[in-house]
């Protein structure tokens, strides 16, 4: 049986982000060995965007197209998708749309979904990769910068501060460019803790998109690193997003294994 893993992204028109996008695709394609790897972006704005400039990519259904063409008989979609936003939803009914063209056509979770049999395994993995990355120091603060996303999704990023507090961590700090908790929450966080001094900014984020060069560490009056160096912090950013981090592209290789070898649950085996 003719296998395809496609990988699916929210995309980015950041050349960088793309770059590190490209170092987690070869590592879940080394995951599945005998598997074809394909790539497919969510976003029709970045789609066309690159598009524009000679670069096309194809969307989850025009990939899907592509791989039915091609004879593929069973197909695993692999999003890099950090939470359970309105980008996965879309790219699930995309995929139950194709599903009847193909044996058999199972969807992947995000990173930071949890079910009965992992519960916040999920959580606590990449919770040990960010304080390997920023171990604690005297008067320094890490604040992690997340998309946000409504329902489901957004409780992940709450489930990702448990996950420090579960640890006795004090220093490390969850927030959302467009959801809950906001900038405010995190304003709020560092006041309660006047032993803050310093606030490394990074991103909660698979890439460092737009919002990282724009929203977090921009130079405009309305970035984080603006306000918090307003309120009187001395703030350094991360200009990288997560799958630049081996440790976290393993933990994505790791969850694909165990979904191809059934090990995972599935929301959607068609």
């Amino acid at each position: 049986m003719k296998k395809a893993l496609l990988i699916a992204s929210f995309g980015s028109t950041v050349a960088a982000a793309r770059q590190e996008l490209a170092a987690l695709e070869q590592a879940l394609a080394a995951a599945a060995p005998g598997w074809q790897p394909a790539r497919a972006y969510t976003s029709g704005m970045v789609r066309r965007a690159l598009a524009a400039q000679g670069a096309p990519v194809d969307s989850p259904a025009e990939a899907l197209a592509k791989l039915k063409a091609a004879g593929v008989e069973e197909v695993f979609v692999q999003p890099t998708h950090l939470v359970r936003g309105a980008e996965y939803e879309k790219l699930a009914a995309e995929a139950e749309a194709a599903a009847g063209g193909f044996a058999r056509l199972r969807v992947g979770r995000p990173l930071l979904e949890s079910d009965r049999e992992d519960g916040l395994l999920p959580f606590m993995a990449l919770n040990h990769v960010l304080r390997a990355l920023y171990p604690q120091q005297e008067g320094r603060a890490v604040v992690l910068m997340g998309h946000g996303a409504a329902g489901p999704g957004g409780r992940a990023y709450q489930a990702m501060q448990r996950a420090f507090e579960a640890n006795r961590l004090d220093g490390y700090c969850v927030g959302t460019v467009e959801g809950t908790p906001g900038f405010e929450e995190v304003r709020a966080w560092l006041r309660a803790r006047p032993w803050v001094r310093r606030v490394q900014l990074a991103p909660l984020m698979v890439l460092a998109g737009q919002h990282v060069l724009q929203d977090m560490a921009g130079e405009g009056p309305g970035s984080w690193k603006s306000r918090l160096e307003a309120d009187g912090y001395e703030v350094s950013c991360t200009m990288h997003g997560l799958a630049a981090e081996a440790e976290v592209r393993a933990i994505y290789a790791a969850r694909l294994q165990a979904a191809l070898a059934g090990k995972a649950f599935m929301d959607w085996d068609f």
